[in-house]
């Protein structure tokens, strides 16, 4: 329920904390109800002075009455990262790495193959290494491929951008 996730939210505030991560691509969610909930509850999390983590796909910025891929609207909301699933293509993930919000991007291990690579390094001149891409490696996907995708990624970017001096790494 909201009230035991702002309960959780004011625990985790105590406990030092300084970013939560949720989703907002839920497809059997009530979108009426998770768009009132999303504001009161990112509201506390700014007032909490937390970084925003937030799962998204096109869907979020429909039901948040949003323009497809309005960064500066999800900003606002206090979303400091979105991790993409889903949904964007390459050209898209460059495209948003270039924000002047400063919001972060991160990528799902599990959706990364060979091909995204290829298709991400053949956009490469649109991405802005301010806002780097971040892997972060998810329970759900075997250690042994995770890790393989992570060097990979890695490779890549080094490739991509030069350098990877200014990534951080997150891992689940």
């Amino acid at each position: 329920t909201m009230e035991e996730n702002i309960k959780l939210l004011s625990e985790a505030k105590k406990l030092g904390f300084t970013r939560i991560f949720t989703s907002l691509h839920i497809p059997e969610a009530n979108y009426e109800i998770l768009k009132k909930e999303v504001n009161e509850f990112f509201n506390i999390a700014k007032g909490y002075e937390m970084d925003i983590i937030s799962d998204i796909s096109p869907n979020t910025f429909k039901f948040l009455e949003l323009e497809n891929m309005d960064l500066q609207g999800l900003m606002k909301l206090g979303v400091k990262t979105i991790r993409l699933d889903f949904g964007y293509t390459e050209y898209e993930i460059a495209k948003m790495s270039k924000n002047t919000y400063g919001i972060k991007i991160q990528l799902n291990a599990s959706t990364i193959t060979k091909e995204f690579f290829e298709k991400l390094e053949f956009s490469a001149y649109l991405l802005n290494t301010t806002n780097c891409f971040s892997l972060r490696i998810e329970n759900a996907v075997p250690w042994k491929e995770s890790v393989q995708t992570y060097s990979a990624f890695r490779r890549r970017f080094r490739n991509l951008s030069g350098s990877d001096s200014r990534c951080q790494d997150e891992g689940v």
